[in-house]
């Protein structure tokens, strides 16, 4: 876990203080400060995905975002409410994934079509955004006692529970949130292996994580 980034100039940490309190990203009431924080944490995203947390500083994510670092400052206090913010902006985009996926009548899937679809769906958006899993890690490590940044995996469980409860209506609610965590445990597992190298194609990784899938939920079927 990187730890918090400290020690800035005095005019930088004047220009944090303003902020309404301490970690607590200040929200843009222009369309400009909207479209600037948006390249901020474009720019963090695309630091943590290539080079991990530790890399993102807030000196390296003004310098890539072209912000100057007394703007960026004036939107974040800290790296901790960048990566903070990157959170809450990856709960906004699953809460839409998840609403799509619940209007999916499971019951009527085949199995392999079930699998096919959850696994598209989890693996194509973390694809996609592969700063997803160290950010949710880091502030996860940093904030253990705070609700809303742990929503993305609360989504994420939520649904893979309803697709469990689909498939075995019989199961009890705590064998439907056993499965559930297993189904996400192998998931995070294979996505973050995808990531290091040397590892499998992504493909052939995706393929066999189907199969995992199909199986183990053969089993209660």
């Amino acid at each position: 876990m990187a730890a918090r980034e400290t020690g800035r100039p005095g005019s930088e940490r004047a220009g944090a203080a303003s902020v309404g309190g301490a970690g607590a990203p200040r929200r843009p009431r222009q369309e400009r400060g909207q479209r600037r924080v948006e390249a901020i944490l474009d720019a963090a995203a695309a630091f943590v995905a290539e080079e991990g947390v530790p890399a993102a500083t807030m000196h390296a994510i003004a310098k890539r975002s072209g912000t100057t670092i007394g703007s960026m400052y004036h939107f974040f206090p800290d790296r901790e409410a960048v990566l903070v913010a990157l959170l809450e902006r990856h709960a906004h985009a699953l809460e839409a994934l998840a609403e799509e996926l619940a209007a999916v009548d499971w019951a009527q899937l085949s199995l392999e079509a079930v699998v096919d679809r959850y696994v598209n769906a989890l693996v194509g958006y973390a694809r996609a955004h592969p700063d997803l899993l160290p950010v949710i890690h880091t502030v996860q490590a940093l904030r253990p006692d705070t609700t809303r940044v742990a929503q993305p995996e609360h989504l994420l469980v939520a649904l893979t529970r309803s697709i469990v409860g689909a498939r075995s209506p019989g199961a009890s609610a705590a064998e439907c949130a056993a499965r559930a965590a297993i189904m996400l445990a192998v998931v995070e597992g294979v996505v973050d292996r995808g990531a290091r190298a040397p590892a499998p194609s992504p493909a052939v990784l995706q393929r066999e994580l189907k199969r995992v899938l199909v199986g183990y939920l053969k089993s209660f079927e």
